[in-house]
């Protein structure tokens, strides 16, 4: 009996990797779908209208004399940087949620995205993202200079200095 017991550890010990690996390519192919679903050219194009204004602001501002060709040109440059980032990103994204979530997990996430509330989130993304964007950059500008004097206060404090 203990023998039969034992064998049958062995067995299921032996065949754990296989199942890993059929456990994490299923996890991959699910990240995938996820992946597919959310990264859209409509949110990047919504991501970039975003995030173009206060970038064509500092071009005018430090280049008085920028002209529409050469703004339009720049616009073109962001616009060809960020898909190859998100290209990029999609693959790490990948590797993330695969690594981070349950097949379980993931399918339910395949479900929501695919559900008529997850369509509809979809839907509204782009225009909450070039709502909420100017926002966040604004307030992030607003607190980079708070921030770094802040720490360089506490840097004074504890005998530190810091040059950020």
């Amino acid at each position: 009996m203990i023998r039969i017991l034992a064998a049958a550890c062995v067995i299921c010990a032996l065949a754990l990797p296989a199942y890993a690996q059929d456990d994490l390519e299923a996890r991959q192919a699910a990240a995938e779908q996820i992946v597919g679903i959310t990264t859209t050219d409509t949110i990047m194009q919504a991501m970039n209208e975003a995030v173009w204004p206060p970038v064509r602001d500092t071009i005018v501002q430090q280049n008085p004399d920028v002209t529409a060709e050469q703004l339009a040109a720049m616009e073109g440059v962001m616009a060809d940087v960020s898909g190859e980032i998100v290209a990029e990103m999609s693959v790490d994204l990948v590797d993330f949620y695969a690594a981070e979530f349950s097949l379980d997990e993931l399918n339910a996430l395949v479900d929501f995205y695919t559900s008529p509330v997850g369509r509809k989130y979809q839907a509204k993304l782009p225009e909450l993202m070039a709502k909420v964007t100017p926002t966040i950059l604004q307030k992030t500008q607003e607190m980079g200079p708070r921030l770094l004097e802040e720490l360089r206060k506490a840097a004074e404090e504890r005998g530190l200095r810091i040059d950020i």
